[in-house]
Parts: C-alpha cells; sequence; structure tokens
C-alpha cells in the first residue's frame, strides 16, 4: 500500500486515555446477536466494548489478529470505529460477515418458507412414529439411543391422547422395524465424507471415536440434514442462500451423536427436549445421546429465541450501516469500515504499514486448550469451504498440536512472531489489550514474555469475573478461578519496556495467606473457594504476578499447606451441590466475626 493510498490514514493519531481501564465491568449476557451461532471462548460483549471506548477515539482503527466470531468487529462499529479482523477459519468470518451485514429480513424470512415448503414434510417423515399408549401418529422431539441402538422415545404430547412421552419408553417394534429398513438405504444427497485427519493420514488431536465426518451422524440424521443442505443450496438469491447456510452451520453439530442426553424441560404450554450441546472441546461419543429432530433444530436457528432472524432483527437496530470488504487497506485508507480477511495473521499482518492501527485487541488460541481449527471442521466442510483447510491448519495454526507437528516451542515461536508483527503495526503510545482465561502458568509467562521481547511495555494484569458461578463450581475446594485476565502492553513512544518480576515462594504464600484470611475475615463466616480465588488472582495481578511459579508454587497448593493450620474445610451445601467452605483453624482469629462454627 502506497503512501498517498492511505487517505485519512495519515492523519495523526496521538491520542492517550485520561486514566486506564482496572475497574471490574459487570458482564451484560449475550443476545442473539452475539450467540445464534456456536463458537469457543467468546468474549463478553459489554467487556470488550468498553476497552474498544476506552481506549481508541471514533474512527480509530481496531485490528483483531485472532477474530473468532467477531466480537471484536461488533463491538467496534457499534461504537463508532473502524475494524480489521484476521481469522484463518470461514466458518468463524462467515459469523462476522452475516451478524454484521444487512439483509432484508422479509426476503430472508421467505426463502425460509420456500426451505419449509420443499423438504419439512420429507424429512419430518423420518421421524414419524407411533404414540406409546393410543397408536396414534406422530412426529417425535428425539430419539434416546445407545450407539445405533434406538431406547427411548419422547414427544411433547400425542395430538389424539394427549400422554407426554417424556422418558423411559420405547417405540413400538413396527416404528423400529421401519427405521431399520430405512437406514438401508443409499443416501442419494451430498453430505461430506472428509476424514477427521491430516493429509498424512495422522488423525485429528480431537478426534476421540469418530474416524469420519459422516460417521458422527445416525444414518436417519445424515440422510435429514443432506436433504436440507440440498434444499438451501437452491436458493436463487447468493446472499440469502448464505444466510440459509449459517443458520444451517448453527445447527448442524446439534444432530450428531455427540449430544448427551438431556432432561426433560417443562414449558407454560408443552414439554422441550434437548441436549445441554456440543459440551466437549473433541469429536466424542456420548455414551447415550440425543438423536434430535433435524427440522426442529433447523427451525429453531432461524425462528428460535436466539434464532438468526431475531439476532438480525437485532443488529439492524443496534448497529449502523457500514461496508465491509476483505481488503484491510480499504479499512486503512477510508474507503470501508470493515475488513473480515479470511488469512494467516502473520502473512495479513506482515503486508500491513508500520504505525498503520490505533488499537489491538484480541483473544489468541492458548497452547493446546482449544482446538479451533480441527473443530471448525465440521462447519467447514458442510459449508464446503473444506478445500486444502487441513493443509492451511499444519502450515499456519497458531496453536500446540503434535499431530500437526507443533510442539510448544513450535506454538510459542508463531505466537511470537505475532506479537512482533503486532507491535510493528501498531502506532507508538497506542494499546494491546490480550486475554486469557486460566491457562497454565508455563503459557500465561511464555505469553508476557514474548510480549516484551516483541518490544511492547507490559504494564498491567486486569482480572474480569464472569457474571454466573454455578454452585457446584463455587463449592469446589481446589478449583480454578473464574472469569478473564486482560493484559495491557503499550508500545513505547522512547523509553524501555520495563523488565518482568520475578517474586519468591515466600511472598507469593504471604501474598495468598493474607488476601484470604481478609476475606473470609471480612465475610465472618465459611467462605467458597472461588470467592477466596477470585480475590487472590486480582491481588496477584496487581503486581504483574501469576497465580503458579515457575517452581510450581500454585494458589492451591499454597492453601492446601495451611489446612488444619491456618485454615479448616467445613462440609457444606448450596442448591444441590455440596462441597467444602474454607474457614478458620481457630475461629477466634477471626477478627471482625462473632461467630462460631462447629
Amino acid at each position: 500500500m502506497n503512501p498517498e493510498e492511505l487517505g485519512d490514514a495519515k492523519i495523526s493519531r496521538a491520542f492517550r486515555p485520561k486514566n486506564h481501564l482496572n475497574r471490574q465491568i459487570p458482564p451484560e449476557p449475550h443476545t442473539a446477536m452475539y450467540v445464534w451461532h456456536k463458537y469457543w471462548s467468546r468474549k463478553t460483549w459489554n467487556v470488550v466494548g468498553e476497552f474498544i471506548k476506552h481506549y481508541t477515539r471514533e474512527q480509530d482503527v481496531i485490528l483483531d489478529p485472532f477474530a473468532g466470531s467477531g466480537v471484536v468487529a461488533i463491538e467496534a462499529v457499534r461504537h463508532g470505529r473502524r475494524a480489521i479482523v484476521v481469522d484463518l477459519n470461514p466458518a468463524a468470518n462467515l459469523i462476522t460477515e452475516l451478524t454484521l451485514r444487512p439483509v432484508n429480513l422479509l426476503k430472508l424470512r421467505e426463502a425460509y418458507v420456500q426451505v419449509e415448503k420443499k423438504v419439512r414434510k420429507k424429512i419430518e417423515k423420518l421421524y414419524e412414529s407411533h404414540c406409546v399408549k393410543c397408536d396414534a401418529l406422530l412426529i417425535p422431539a428425539c430419539f434416546v439411543r445407545e450407539g445405533d441402538a434406538v431406547i427411548e422415545v419422547r414427544y411433547p404430547k400425542c395430538p389424539d391422547c394427549g400422554y407426554r412421552c417424556e422418558s423411559g419408553s420405547k417405540p413400538k417394534k413396527a416404528d423400529m422395524d421401519e427405521l431399520e429398513t430405512l437406514e438401508r438405504k443409499p443416501i442419494t444427497e451430498w453430505y461430506p465424507k472428509d476424514p477427521l485427519s491430516y493429509p498424512d493420514g495422522e488423525p485429528f488431536m480431537k478426534r476421540e471415536h469418530f474416524k469420519s465426518l459422516d460417521q458422527l451422524f445416525t444414518r436417519r440424521n445424515l440422510r435429514a440434514v443432506a436433504i436440507l443442505r440440498q434444499a438451501i443450496e437452491e436458493e436463487k438469491s447468493p446472499l440469502t442462500r448464505k444466510y440459509l447456510l449459517g443458520a444451517f452451520a448453527s445447527m448442524v453439530h446439534l444432530c450428531t451423536r455427540m449430544m448427551p442426553v438431556g432432561n426433560p424441560q417443562p414449558t407454560n404450554h408443552y414439554t422441550y427436549f434437548s441436549s445441554p450441546g456440543w459440551t466437549q472441546h473433541s469429536y466424542w461419543s456420548a455414551p447415550r445421546f440425543m438423536e434430535q429432530n433435524v427440522w426442529d433444530r433447523f427451525e429453531g436457528a432461524v425462528l428460535g429465541h436466539q434464532g438468526l432472524l431475531n439476532a438480525k432483527a437485532e443488529s439492524s437496530k443496534v448497529l449502523p450501516k457500514i461496508k465491509l470488504t476483505e481488503k484491510w487497506s480499504e479499512v486503512l485508507s477510508g474507503r470501508a469500515d470493515v475488513a473480515i480477511v479470511t488469512a494467516d495473521c502473520l502473512k495479513a499482518m506482515g503486508e500491513m504499514p508500520d504505525d498503520s492501527v490505533d488499537y489491538i485487541f484480541t483473544d489468541p488460541p492458548y497452547d493446546a486448550s482449544v482446538q479451533y481449527g480441527e473443530l471448525s471442521f465440521l462447519w467447514n466442510a458442510w459449508l464446503k469451504e473444506n478445500g486444502h483447510y487441513t493443509e492451511r491448519l499444519i502450515t499456519h495454526e497458531i496453536v500446540r498440536n503434535e499431530r500437526q507437528k507443533k510442539p510448544f516451542e513450535v506454538y510459542h515461536s508463531l505466537l511470537s512472531n505475532s506479537f512482533q508483527q503486532m507491535h510493528r503495526v501498531l502506532r507508538p503510545g497506542r494499546y494491546l489489550t490480550l486475554t486469557f482465561h486460566s491457562p497454565t502458568f508455563k503459557v500465561r509467562n511464555a505469553t508476557v514474555r514474548a510480549g516484551v521481547f516483541a518490544g511492547f511495555d507490559f504494564q498491567k494484569i486486569h482480572h474480569q469475573p464472569l457474571g454466573q458461578v454455578s454452585a457446584k463450581a463455587m463449592l469446589q475446594p481446589f478449583g480454578s478461578a473464574q472469569g478473564d485476565f486482560y493484559l495491557r502492553f503499550e508500545k513505547a513512544t522512547s523509553r524501555k519496556a520495563k523488565p518482568m518480576e520475578e517474586v519468591t515462594e515466600e511472598r507469593f504464600r504471604r501474598i495468598v495467606m493474607e488476601t484470604c484470611k481478609k476475606v473470609i475475615a471480612e465475610r465472618a463466616e465459611p467462605t467458597p473457594y472461588t470467592i477466596l480465588i477470585n480475590q487472590v488472582d486480582p491481588e496477584l495481578a496487581k503486581m504483574g504476578l501469576f497465580g503458579t511459579l515457575k517452581t510450581g508454587l500454585d494458589v492451591k497448593t499454597a492453601l492446601q499447606d495451611e489446612v488444619g493450620q491456618t485454615f479448616r474445610l467445613v462440609k457444606a451445601k448450596i442448591g444441590a451441590a455440596e462441597g467444602d467452605l474454607w474457614w478458620f483453624n481457630d475461629p477466634t482469629s477471626c477478627p471482625k466475626s462473632e461467630k462460631t462454627t462447629s
């Protein structure tokens, strides 16, 4: 990009916030616009928005080189900024595009109705069964299977006798015989048969049971999703077809064998049947799974409370009309508002000019915790975006994955290279905010060091709690911090970056003990571990420290060593969860408490 093409990007962007954002921001729940399609590690939208507003001005350019489902892009345009978001994953970028791009809701609904007319009855016929009480023909909500064996049929209410079949009832023999015949018939519609492995035959790191994509589905559900996919392909409008494919991708994983059995949920009108969802970060096999009605899932993906139509109705109200592009240069020159770049972030940033973006907010992959590329293979294959996909993962994905020949050293080298490119393209005096969720000390420390080595001034770790914590998590005596950490780096204008501080075990133990004693004393009652760790970690963060030392000493060990001396564990129950609370071994050492606990 030539300097004369930069347009208003040549204008001085000297800007510093009056103060830093160190307060904890009350998280707000995600609405349909953010969750109409599943994605992993999605950051809380209003927290991201607060950081963007605080560290940028209107029309500033924000970069996210690991964009995921596009929360940074959404919040950038929502607050009058511009954005360049980069991700290697076509499915992730499709989610971002469809969330941001305007669509005629009436035409989208009409296109859905056309698909419904073509295939709804054909798909529902695959699930026809008879009431276990009166033998009336009906369409069940789902079946429960163990492997290929159907062990239950579930439906909210028989249209003839009114019987609610919620659990424990096996389909009638005639229905089982019909299913056996159906599953022997060949499937004539297209469906992906790709192996869950790399080109050299090495299986995916997160492939725990299935060898190929088609094995994720029962034959009945595979037939149903193939029928639905073909009907969507027949939509003439490319944009409308893209939206319908987005809705299809948002529900296709719900139609696999990976859906563990959920409990029937009564509502005001009927019993609702649904699985907890794709609960494992892998292609796993639920021992007992819910074979869910494909048309029901697609209908919910489009018309449901968190479906695509509601998501687009919301985005049309809260997002301005913007120009999207695939070229980052058009954002830097002011000719577009958001660039969605499907590429290797190192290559994309490597082509951008020095000192060209005003703020970076990103959530990079951490070690091997989430295999984004592998897990998105299911969606990309059904979207027909899997050409050379696994080759691109091997070459470009920044992740620890031994199946991709990427041990920790290779992963860290790639991550360090990304820091160097981020430092190069960020303007001097501007900030990088990087988030993570409780990875190991080895990864956290290596990440900070990579940033410092790239030339950034590492300034602060900010702890941001989650909105809700489960009772089970509260009662885990040695759990982990609930929430995210936000690391602030600055690209210094002249001064040298600050060296990282090392801390002794003695000082670490003292910080942990003093903080926990203070929290329990102020509460004057036995206290859940989650409350303690969510006070300890921010206290360590204030000092630029982490919850684990190089020596292996962590908060859990430091506390555990004090059981029987400073603290004791008290049995407790919160709701249906049972576990332990922390209390003083000698309650008289609690200065503010007049209570005693047996």
